[in-house]
């Protein structure tokens, strides 16, 4: 289901690729979004034995609520499996590392480098 954020469109869904759940985040995560980003990565990350991949590629705006919702989500990951994010987009780039997340979790991309850094570790 498409939804309205205050300035702009966003959606997301759910799919697995060989065991790793990706969550797919589209438009514009803010405090009215960031709600629905929660209540499908956190279960999502719960469940993701064998990594979890954030793919952030088309989202173009990540507010504090936004940002505060993936750290949950990474925290949710089980123990041993691994995370990362994937976005392109300048402004959300900025934030993942303004806020240091980005020495805390790989961040690529592309869904195909985060699934070889989740599968197979540094």
């Amino acid at each position: 289901m498409v939804e309205q954020s205050a300035s702009g469109t966003f959606d997301l869904g759910v799919t697995e690729r060989d065991g790793v759940v990706i969550v797919s985040v589209f438009g514009e995560v803010d405090l009215v979004t960031s709600h629905r980003l929660a209540a499908t990565a956190i279960p999502a990350a719960v469940d993701a034995e064998a990594g979890l991949i954030i793919d952030a590629t088309e989202v173009t705006f990540l507010s504090s609520s936004g940002l505060s919702v993936l750290l949950q989500a990474i925290g949710a990951v089980p123990a041993g499996a691994r995370s990362a994010i994937v976005s392109t987009h300048p402004s959300v780039r900025r934030v993942i590392t303004v806020s240091g997340l980005d020495t805390t979790i790989v961040t690529t991309p592309d869904v195909e480098s985060a699934l070889r850094a989740v599968r197979n570790p540094r």
